[in-house]
């Protein structure tokens, strides 16, 4: 998997566990896996964490993640405009090409 379409699947494995509170790295695994049907490598979401914080995409407390208010901008716009996981995973991946 290329390292965007790797973010973005963490980022919206984030999107889905987060919804009501903040997630801890099971909850966005266990979203991960349920969206690509593959459960990420450590090396995957240390990575991928680290750069949506960095991109303040997504914040983090104590372990447990969520989406900041740029993030919940990036993933409503992707999920305004369709409704299936593979067409949002999409979405955000093009959208996310302008944080890189």
């Amino acid at each position: 998997m290329a390292d965007l379409q790797t973010k973005s699947w963490i980022f919206l494995a984030i999107a889905f566990s987060s919804k009501i509170e903040l997630a801890n790295v099971k909850a966005i695994s266990d979203a991960a896996d349920y969206i690509n049907h593959s459960i990420p490598t450590q090396e995957e979401m240390q990575s991928s964490i680290n750069w949506l914080i960095d991109k303040k995409l997504i914040t983090g407390n104590q372990n447990k993640y969520g989406l900041t208010e740029t993030g919940k901008k990036l993933y409503s716009n992707a999920s305004n405009k369709g409704n299936t996981i593979i067409y949002i995973l999409n979405q955000i991946e093009k959208n996310i090409q302008n944080y890189a």
